[in-house]
């Protein structure tokens, strides 16, 4: 059963990052979305008459556009309620505990990266990525999410 909760609350740690990535597509999309419509169209010429779609580009365009704003304001929401939940129940970890899972799975930043910040936060003594992964489990322990999810 503790494995299982613990399976889970890392689970959910990692679905904010998953939202993050989902919204960097989202961004990628317009962007994309964005450049092939700003940049011009080679006419094609191969002699056969051109029909037309019946439909405005501009009028795709738009539309397409409004659909991928939308989810974006939709998934930052999502991100926003999400990240607010993770800082509360990480208000339940030791300071050391929580810079780790922040650093982890808030920002997104690798062991390494976290085991740098941890070490400047404790005085730039050399921790080993051990002691790191020691914090980490041990935070992840001391989390206190509903009890629905576990």
């Amino acid at each position: 059963m503790a494995d299982r909760a613990f399976e889970l609350k890392k689970a959910w740690l990692k679905s904010y990052r998953a939202a993050r990535v989902k919204l960097s597509n989202l961004k990628r999309q317009l962007w994309e979305l964005q450049l092939s419509y700003e940049s011009p169209r080679s006419p094609v010429i191969n002699g056969m008459p051109h029909g037309s779609s019946g439909e405005n580009p501009m009028d795709v365009y738009l539309c397409k556009k409004e659909m991928l704003e939308e989810r974006m304001a939709e998934q930052k929401e999502l991100m926003a309620r999400h990240k607010s939940l993770l800082f509360q129940y990480m208000d339940t970890c030791s300071p050391d505990e929580r810079l780790v899972l922040e650093k982890r799975y808030i920002d997104g930043e690798s062991w390494e990266d976290v085991r740098r910040a941890f070490c400047k936060r404790r005085g730039y003594v050399s921790y080993t990525l051990r002691t790191v992964y020691r914090y980490h489990n041990a935070g992840i322990e001391h989390m206190r999410l509903w009890s629905g999810l576990l």
